[in-house]
């Protein structure tokens, strides 16, 4: 048996039988909103109907890219250069960006004579 619901409240969302011995692991399709905390409650039932039951500490749900930034050619922001002298190394400066929901993990970076995009 699980449940979810907003971290703290009280308030669960979802109910749902699993059988025990064969996952450990569950999901299911439901409304949820960005920005929201939401916590995982599981619950261990014997067959005398005893029970047992643990909260997670909740995860933040964000599906917004983080804010616009800007990179130029070159080492500095406000220098976006068209031409280099160097056959051995390219040098880009971005200005700092933020995430409003769940913070920056990293940067990747890639140069190429052409642009693609990495997923």
């Amino acid at each position: 048996y699980w449940n979810y619901g907003y971290c703290g409240s009280g308030v669960l969302l979802h109910p749902s039988d699993v059988d025990a011995g064969t996952k450990t692991e569950s999901s299911a399709a439901v409304a949820v909103t960005t920005g929201v905390r939401y916590c995982v409650q599981v619950r261990a039932v014997n067959k005398a109907g005893l029970s047992a039951a643990v909260w997670s500490d909740g995860m933040l749900v964000d599906i917004t890219r983080p804010n616009d930034f800007t990179v130029v050619d070159g080492p500095q922001l406000l220098d976006d250069r068209d031409h280099q002298s160097s056959n051995t190394k390219l040098t880009a400066t971005w200005s700092a960006t933020t995430d409003d929901q769940s913070g920056l993990l990293h940067y990747t970076v890639q140069a190429g004579s052409t642009m693609k995009v990495i997923c």
